[in-house]
C-alpha cells in the first residue's frame, strides 16, 4: 500500500526544507476521499514498521497562523523520511522534512485545517493528492428525519454546527464572552456524548466552583472548562478543590438533577480546553486530574455514531481519554 500525506500544523517556523518535526501517534488520521470520513490511522501508538510505508510519500504542507486561525497560509509540496520513535516519549514520532516547491493558497480550497497528518491511500504511486476535493469543514448537518441507520455515512455530516463555530475557535458573536460561550458549549457536548446524569452550575458568581459533573456506569467526573492556555497557575487551587470535594465527599447537589452519589466510582477532575491532546496532569490519591481536549470529546462523539456502544463502553472510553 502507498499513502499521500497532507501535514497541518501551527506551530511557529515550520515548514523547512531538512528540519525535523514530529506529531503524536493519535495525530495521525485516515481520510476516506470518497466520504471525507476521518478515522484514526492507529487504534494505539504505531510502531515504526507501521510508519515505514509513509518514507518518501509525496507531502502537502500545510502552515496555518494558530489554532485559532485555521486556514492556510503557506504550504508547499515534497515528501517525509526517516520516522523515528522519540527517546523520552514513546508515543511521538519524529520524521525528516523535504521541501520541493511552494503551493499556491489558492489551490487550497478547503477553509477549516486542523493540525495532523492527515492519510490517503495513493491510487497512483507519486501523485500528490487532489485536495481540492476533499473538504475539511463539514457540510451542514443532515436533518433527523431523513436520516437513517444506512444512510449516516459520512461522520463529519452530523457535526453539530457549534463544534466548529465555538468548541473548536473562539466565537462571540452572540454577545457572550468566549469563555461563557465554551464553557455552555462543553456541557452540550458531555450531554451528545450520551451522559444523561450530566448537570451544569450557573456561571454567575461561581468564582472557584466547578463548572459542571457528571456520573456515567462507575465514573464521576468533575469539570472545568477555560479558555486560558495558563490554567495550570491560575487555576491551581481550584483544581485543589475539586479533588478534595471528590474525595471527602460521596454525593453532589446539582441544579436540575438533585442529589447524585458517587461514593464507589473512579473519580476524575477534568479541566476542558481547546489543546490539540489531551494528558493527565497529576494523579493524587487516586483521583486522576487532567486535560481534557474538546476535539478528543469530539471524536468519542462521531465514534458513537459510527460505531454504537453502549453505556459501559462509553464510560470506559471517558475514563481512558488521555492516558
Amino acid at each position: 500500500m502507498t499513502y499521500e500525506l497532507i501535514m497541518v500544523t501551527d506551530f511557529p517556523d515550520y515548514w523547512r526544507d531538512g528540519q525535523e518535526a514530529s506529531y503524536p501517534g493519535k495525530m495521525f488520521k485516515k481520510i476516506d476521499k470518497q466520504t471525507s470520513q476521518e478515522v484514526k490511522m492507529f487504534q494505539k501508538d504505531p510502531t515504526i514498521d507501521d510508519l515505514q510505508p509513509f518514507n518518501k510519500s509525496p507531502t502537502t504542507f500545510i502552515k496555518i497562523p494558530s489554532k485559532y486561525d485555521q486556514k492556510a497560509d503557506k504550504a508547499w509540496i515534497g515528501t517525509v523520511s526517516g520516522f523515528r520513535v522519540d527517546k523520552t516519549d514513546k508515543g511521538k514520532f519524529w520524521f525528516k522534512v523535504h521541501l520541493e516547491s511552494t503551493k499556491e493558497i489558492d489551490e487550497l480550497e478547503k477553509e477549516i485545517w486542523f493540525s495532523g497528518c492527515n492519510v490517503f491511500e495513493a491510487k497512483e504511486q507519486g501523485k500528490v493528492p487532489d485536495i481540492s476535493n476533499t473538504p475539511i469543514q463539514p457540510p451542514q448537518p443532515v436533518q433527523p428525519s431523513i436520516v437513517s441507520q444506512s444512510s449516516v455515512s459520512p461522520k463529519s455530516q452530523l457535526r453539530p454546527p457549534f463544534f466548529d463555530n465555538f468548541l473548536l475557535k473562539p466565537n462571540t458573536s452572540n454577545g457572550e464572552s468566549d469563555w461563557k460561550n465554551f464553557e455552555l458549549y462543553v456541557h452540550l457536548l458531555v450531554r451528545l456524548l450520551g451522559v444523561h446524569q450530566a448537570d451544569k452550575f450557573p456561571s454567575e458568581a461561581q468564582a472557584g466552583k466547578t463548572d459542571g459533573f457528571f456520573r456515567i456506569g462507575n465514573l464521576a467526573v468533575m469539570w472545568d472548562a477555560t479558555v486560558n492556555t495558563e490554567f495550570k497557575v491560575w487555576k491551581a487551587e481550584q483544581i485543589k478543590n475539586y479533588y478534595r470535594k471528590l474525595f471527602h465527599d460521596s454525593s453532589i447537589d446539582l441544579p436540575t438533577l438533585g442529589e447524585i452519589t458517587f461514593t464507589h466510582c473512579e473519580k476524575q477532575v477534568w479541566i476542558v480546553t481547546r489543546s490539540e491532546i489531551s494528558h493527565l496532569i497529576k494523579l493524587i490519591d487516586g483521583i486522576r486530574v487532567k486535560e481534557v481536549g474538546v476535539r478528543d470529546l469530539i471524536e468519542i462523539y462521531e465514534d458513537r455514531l459510527r460505531d454504537g456502544f453502549d453505556e459501559s463502553d462509553l464510560a470506559n472510553k471517558l475514563s481512558n481519554i488521555g492516558i
